[in-house]
């Protein structure tokens, strides 16, 4: 369980290394169309056209305005869907039955930044295995919590985001 979780965050951490990675290229390409413009504008000085040189300005201005903007919407629409993953994770193992031990039983919690999210906890028997899930909102629930989920759901919370 706690691997398919980091399996999970794994996961989007490589979508948001990709998206990074993009937005970079593009950062790149533009970067780069710029000093072609700016070559032409060195051509136009010399040329003694400084018409030309102050509308080419105008409109490097306007487009670096533009590109700005699309960049500042496309990160804090990025940063709202972030908000909503996992980020917090808290692990208890424990011995839930006296006859075995290893711990093979757990209660882990995934929360968001806002400490919403759920517990899951499962108890490993001899003969059979019980695994069930507690809705967590601003880090309480509406059920009532085990010692253990509630160790989880205080872990997660007190180590911030990322796994702990």
């Amino acid at each position: 369980m706690v691997d398919q979780v980091l399996l999970v965050l794994s996961l989007v951490a490589i979508v948001v290394s990709f998206v990074a990675l993009a937005v970079g290229f593009y950062g790149l390409m533009r970067a780069r169309s710029i000093s072609r413009g700016q070559a032409e504008i060195v051509a136009a000085v010399a040329e003694g056209n400084f018409a030309a040189v102050i509308s080419k300005f105008a409109d490097e201005v306007e487009a670096i305005h533009k590109t700005d903007e699309r960049l500042d919407k496309a990160i804090k629409k990025t940063w709202r869907k972030t908000e909503l993953c996992v980020q917090r994770v808290g692990l208890v193992r424990y011995d839930a039955l006296e006859e075995l031990a290893g711990q093979l039983s757990f209660s882990a919690a995934l929360l968001n930044d806002e400490t919403d999210g759920l517990v899951i906890t499962t108890l490993n028997g001899r003969n059979d295995t019980r695994t069930w899930a507690k809705p967590i909102v601003k880090g309480e629930s509406p059920f009532a919590l085990s010692d253990e989920e509630r160790q989880a759901i205080k872990k997660a919370m007190s180590e911030g985001p990322g796994v702990t």
